[in-house]
């Protein structure tokens, strides 16, 4: 989660102000660490983003599948380009993602 607090630019404020990333968001019951998290799992893990994500960059999402990857994780990245204009809620609008999930169900199930 500060990853993606401090790609903001009015965040680095913050740091400019002295203040503790980590520390706010930890008192504010908001330091969710998915990358973390996700590291115990042990099934395939299938990962959908919008290049053109303005809530999450694109890089954080390429940063926990690369970290992920190196971890052990059976993980699947899917990137949908900026020119389909899907930002951060319409990846479920991508003509191809139904055919995406499927092959992803189909390789897990084999290879579990």
């Amino acid at each position: 989660m500060t990853d993606e607090v401090m790609s903001f630019r009015m965040a680095r404020l913050l740091t400019y102000l002295r203040l503790n990333v980590n520390k706010v968001l930890t008192m504010s019951d908001m330091s969710f660490d998915s990358e973390e998290s996700l590291k115990s799992v042990t099934l395939p893990i299938q990962i959908y983003h919008a290049e053109d994500d303005g809530t999450i960059p694109v890089e954080l999402a390429r940063k926990m599948v690369h970290s992920l990857k190196e971890n052990g994780n059976n993980v699947h990245y899917k990137e949908f380009p900026k020119n389909l204009r899907l930002g951060h809620d319409d990846i479920y609008k991508a003509s191809d993602l139904p055919e995406s999930i499927e092959q992803f169900v189909r390789e897990a199930v084999t290879k579990n």
